[in-house]
């Protein structure tokens, strides 16, 4: 029993500092100091420091013996292997949902949509980026494959994490997107077979990408430019 609590307790803190580094309140390279997070949870210092080794086995949290435990950097490369898995899987949970999708599916979808372009057209990106995840993940709701259903939304709980240890809540593709939303429906709308949806989700999902990353190099470009350069070695 005492053992299943200090595991619950663990998993609470990892969730909580995987939420801060999400909202980007921990960016890349903070320090996560064991006794200042403990504080924070209202928790021992023991399940703040087994969370810690769990978000360093998820790529979350590197570990230094000179530093100690920080937010990792941004990886271009891991962060585009990760968004084309989830990709794949999206694509496969729709496509598997669209025999059971509710009638009311499509009108819920279009509500997060038109949503998404008030908050656009506002510059209100947090927002806009909470309406676009829920246009989404409404389309695979009915999923009736849970186990894939589950994969993906840890993955999503992952990418969020990775995109707000560098750059908080900031906005990402613009372009297009609501546009390829609304053709996204009309597919499913017009009885498009399931595996052209499937297809159309996964090339939707790389152009976000491939834009996100673009707009990721562009800003660490300028951070690393305002910094100015590194001093030299004595």
């Amino acid at each position: 029993m005492a053992e299943d609590q200090a595991n619950s307790k663990a998993l609470q803190a990892r969730d909580a500092i995987k939420r801060s580094i999400a909202a980007g309140r921990l960016q890349s390279g903070h320090r996560l100091v064991i006794s200042q997070l403990a504080r924070e949870l209202k928790m021992s210092p023991v399940p703040v420091r087994e969370a810690i080794r769990l978000l360093e086995s998820e790529g979350l949290v590197t570990f230094s013996h000179n530093i100690g435990a920080q937010v990792a950097d941004f990886d271009p490369d891991e962060y585009r292997h990760l968004m084309f898995t989830l990709a794949v899987l999206e694509g496969a949970a729709v496509a598997q949902t669209i025999g059971h999708m509710r009638p009311q599916t499509i009108e819920e979808a279009r509500f997060y949509n038109q949503h998404l372009i008030e908050s656009l057209n506002q510059s209100r990106f947090a927002e806009a980026n909470r309406f676009s995840t829920l246009f989404h993940r409404v389309l695979y709701r009915d999923c009736p494959n849970r186990y894939l259903m589950q994969t993906l939304n840890e993955g999503w709980v992952k990418a969020a994490a990775v995109k707000g240890a560098v750059f908080g809540l900031l906005p990402g593709r613009v372009d297009g997107l609501v546009e390829e939303h609304e053709h996204l429906l009309q597919m499913i709308e017009s009885g498009t077979a399931p595996d052209q949806v499937e297809s159309y989700i996964r090339d939707h999902r790389q152009r976000n990408t491939n834009a996100y990353l673009r707009y990721a190099e562009n800003t660490l470009n300028d951070r690393a430019a305002a910094a100015g350069p590194e001093p030299a070695a004595p």
